[in-house]
């Protein structure tokens, strides 16, 4: 698998965390590099220093900063998800965003370790 260097920014809800593994494989199927927020900045790691929420979304925009696009994984939108999508449309372009829809993740329904991941 050859992989193009882009270094893509994965928004989902702080209720799909558990699908993170998933998504991360999703990711580098496409040939990109992910960048999970809830696996850079786990919550329980936050919450060992006592990160308030907007600290936290201060530190998901530096982390998109660096992103060369932005997916949008599922139907829901959270306010961390909008925030995300607000300030790449303030600062990248509306053509760099993406958005996947959960049954297209359901290509990899093979993977036994996202089988585990997503029957919990």
């Amino acid at each position: 698998m050859k992989f193009e260097g882009k270094l893509i920014y994965t928004a989902h809800s702080h209720k799909t965390t558990d699908k993170s593994e998933q998504i991360m494989l999703f990711v580098l199927k496409h040939g990109y590099i992910p960048l999970d927020p809830f696996t850079v900045l786990s919550p329980g790691l936050l919450d060992k220093i006592g990160l308030d929420k907007p600290k936290r979304i201060e530190l998901d925009v530096i982390l998109l900063s660096y992103s060369d696009e932005l997916w949008v994984f599922g139907e829901e939108i959270s306010e961390g998800v909008f925030l995300e999508i607000e300030w790449w449309l303030s600062n990248r372009s509306p053509t760099t965003i993406k958005h996947i829809p959960w049954e297209e993740l359901e290509l990899w329904k093979d993977c036994p370790i996202c089988q585990q991941r997503t029957s919990k």
